[in-house]
């Protein structure tokens, strides 16, 4: 009589023993998949907000030993705009006066930009979280150009949207395999 009863709650045990870690597995799992995937989507998106600052960089010059930014409007039109972020950029002398753009946040590893050449970090800009590019400007004796810095932010809509685009793909991926 006992022996039925008894039965039903040691499946239920086993279930229950089964199911509790599967699931923290497929958490941790899917944690580590975004993650992974965040940083792929990064790295793509860096290498774009790179040659944007590039770009940027291309149009700094002199004018009677001072750093100058000149670009026609309808290259600022065409390199800063974007349908689905905004775009924000600096160009700032070595000792961070305001040469072209808006103030972004500096580089939060400061040392690094003397020895290396670009450094990628996360800030904000009007209350927005961005991805933020600075790249060194090298002064230039021959043209009279004081070394400076480029700055161009750019918020995350696309980032995000690639991460959970590899997510989506990869999940569903491992979902057909089974």
């Amino acid at each position: 009589q006992g022996s039925p009863r008894k039965l039903p709650l040691l499946r239920t045990k086993l279930l229950v023993s089964l199911l509790v870690p599967l699931v923290a597995l497929l958490t941790v799992d899917t944690f580590l998949s975004y993650w992974t995937s965040l940083r792929f989507a990064e790295r793509a998106y860096d290498r774009s907000l790179l040659e944007i600052a590039r770009e940027v960089a291309l149009y700094s010059g002199a004018k009677g030993g001072s750093l100058t930014f000149d670009v026609p409007e309808s290259v600022r039109k065409v390199l800063l705009s974007d349908p689905s972020d905004h775009l924000y950029f600096e160009v700032a002398t070595a000792d961070e006066r305001l040469v072209a753009g808006e103030p972004l946040p500096a580089s939060p590893y400061a040392g690094a930009r003397k020895s290396a050449g670009e450094v990628f970090y996360d800030g904000r800009a009007h209350g927005e979280a961005v991805r933020i590019v600075e790249l060194p400007l090298a002064g230039d004796r021959d043209k009279g150009r004081p070394p400076g810095v480029v700055r161009v932010a750019e918020t995350e809509n696309k980032l995000n949207e690639l991460a959970r685009e590899i997510l989506r793909r990869a999940v569903g991926e491992l979902a057909r395999q089974r």
